[in-house]
């Protein structure tokens, strides 16, 4: 709880900020906006994680996948073909070069 309640500060305050600045300066500079951003995307994942540890105590979670299901194939999929050894693309070699020698 004392995790979520941390997480709830650190957003109350970040919106405050960004409320102040914008009647203030009449708008948020760029890197200001982004750091902003930054520290209520980490509240947010601090906030969730400890509303699902609230909710599921006694039940270990695998480690936390991203979003992104290209960095975390399925495995057996069972697309048929397995992946070819990497092969060896042979060298470049440019006309009038210092190294037009080197094999």
């Amino acid at each position: 709880m004392e995790v979520q309640k941390e997480a709830q500060r650190i957003m109350t305050l970040s919106v405050w900020k960004m409320y102040h600045s914008r009647m203030q300066r009449g708008g948020l500079r760029l890197h200001r906006s982004l750091q902003l951003s930054l520290v209520m995307r980490s509240a947010r994942e601090l906030y969730l994680s400890a509303k699902v540890e609230a909710q599921e105590p006694e039940v270990s979670s695998p480690p936390a996948k991203s979003p992104d299901p290209r960095l975390h194939p399925v495995a057996g999929a069972g697309s048929g073909w397995q992946e070819a050894p990497p092969q060896r693309l042979p060298r470049l070699r440019m006309a009038g070069s210092a190294t037009a020698g080197l094999p």
